[in-house]
């Protein structure tokens, strides 16, 4: 039995390894809340089925879930099993966190230092499990723009990784007057294309693109600059990050501070 633990707030992020894991070795041999406990069964219960049962347990480390007393419950259970028993206990890292002294000396899987692909293999080559084709599944974006406008004329995006190291950055912006504009970056070696007159959402949009040979690492965003040179106000409809090397999809966009123009 392959144990997943973890904290509700973390489940965007590790939901993939999950499904992942499913494919390859069945979800009755992967214990996952989202499929392992359904409604009306007894959570300590079935918990303690499948940390019986556990010969792989994955303890996804956070911030979240250290605060977590269910899943400090069920790690620290294990800890003390496998003293009698052969459990091979793998904490993963997924954010800055302080991990516990307890776990200072065990070797651990450090998400900001790996893409997902990456992580995903790490696992499975710890099991040592064959990979059967892989099923749809929700897809977690660990990409997100986070668009701050200092003043009324300029405007910060910055293009971050949530959890894992992306190893393409290749992203898109689609604002509405790319010739009012002027941009600017924080990369040396940042490869630019530019597009006028596409349709997104219906109206006419420009596309400004950026393509950096480094990753994007967690705290290491790619920002860009925008600022106007005219009295048109800057406004973003989108922005995107590429799935190919003509294609690129939407990714969630947050306005950090929003000064009116």
């Amino acid at each position: 039995m392959i144990f997943i633990s973890h904290t509700a707030a973390d489940k965007d992020a590790i939901a993939p390894i999950a499904h992942t894991l499913a494919k390859v070795y069945g979800m009755e041999n992967v214990f996952y809340d989202e499929w392992s406990i359904r409604p009306g069964d007894s959570i300590i219960e079935k918990m303690d089925s499948g940390l019986k049962e556990c010969e792989f347990f994955f303890f996804f480390v956070s911030k979240q879930s250290l605060k977590s007393k269910m899943v400090e419950l069920e790690w620290r259970n294990i800890l003390m099993k496998r003293a009698n028993k052969e459990i091979k206990f793998i904490p993963v890292k997924i954010d800055d966190c302080e991990m516990p002294t307890i776990l200072s000396e065990t070797l651990y899987i450090d998400c900001k230092k790996y893409d997902l692909e990456t992580i995903k293999r790490q696992i499975i080559d710890i099991i040592n499990g064959k990979m059967e084709e892989p099923k749809q599944i929700k897809n977690f974006e660990n990409i997100e723009a986070i668009i701050q406008y200092e003043t009324d004329r300029s405007v910060i995006i910055e293009f971050t990784a949530k959890v894992y190291l992306e190893p393409i950055s290749q992203y898109c912006i689609y604002v509405n007057n790319l010739y009012a504009l002027e941009v600017n970056h924080n990369e040396s070696s940042m490869l630019r294309g530019q597009d006028t007159n596409k349709t997104y959402n219906g109206k006419f949009v420009d596309v400004l693109y950026f393509k950096t040979p480094r990753a994007t690492a967690v705290n290491f965003p790619l920002k860009i600059k925008l600022t106007r040179r005219g009295d048109e106000k800057i406004e973003i409809a989108a922005c995107g990050h590429a799935i190919s090397e003509n294609e690129y999809r939407t990714i969630p966009c947050k306005i950090k501070n929003n000064t009116n123009a």
